[in-house]
């Protein structure tokens, strides 16, 4: 069966692979669904069919988390994500990249963010480490000395005490932390 929302208009657009974009007021039953749809369309070999599919309320600074306990696998997803940025492109970004966990754990048992997980994010477009939508909970942020661009930080670490031993990725500049 397949999910559609009603018909596209200033809230959604239609894709190639014949994924309707859903609009930005999906209840969390709703929602579900659309994420499951969407995930159809990915080019990728896990099977969806044996993927659990959570919206959480209580994933306050990620947006999406891949899981495998007792050999079940979850993709779980962040509310406040989707109310922040509804659904649109870095919404998508987030299920291919939650994805791309899960088909680590099928393909090599474990998952990541390294070598496999980066060839496989530039196959799908999808991001190795996904944006926050959650920058107002941070404690600190690295501030790119070149353009300005503000990364949110909500724990202690190393780039934290000592920024100077850290370029950028924006722009490869010296960072600079500011509190909160």
């Amino acid at each position: 069966m397949t999910f559609r929302l009603p018909d596209s208009d200033s809230t959604g657009a239609s894709s190639d692979d014949g994924f309707e974009r859903p609009g930005d007021d999906l209840s969390p039953v709703e929602l579900k669904r659309a994420i499951r749809e969407y995930a159809e369309t990915v080019e990728i070999d896990v099977p969806l069919e044996e993927v659990e599919i959570e919206i959480s309320k209580q994933l306050k600074r990620t947006a999406g988390k891949a899981i495998r306990k007792n050999g079940q696998l979850k993709m779980r997803f962040a509310w406040k994500a989707y109310q922040t940025w509804g659904w649109g492109d870095d919404f998508e970004a987030v299920i291919r990249h939650e994805l791309i966990h899960i088909w680590e754990y099928e393909t090599f048992g474990k998952g990541g963010h390294g070598r496999n997980f980066k060839r496989k994010a530039r196959e799908l477009d999808a991001p190795r480490h996904c944006k926050s939508f959650a920058s107002d909970e941070a404690k600190w942020f690295l501030v790119c000395s070149n353009c300005g661009k503000k990364t949110p930080r909500f724990r202690r670490s190393k780039v934290i005490e000592n920024p100077h031993r850290y370029r950028t990725k924006c722009c490869n500049e010296q960072i600079e932390v500011e509190t909160a």
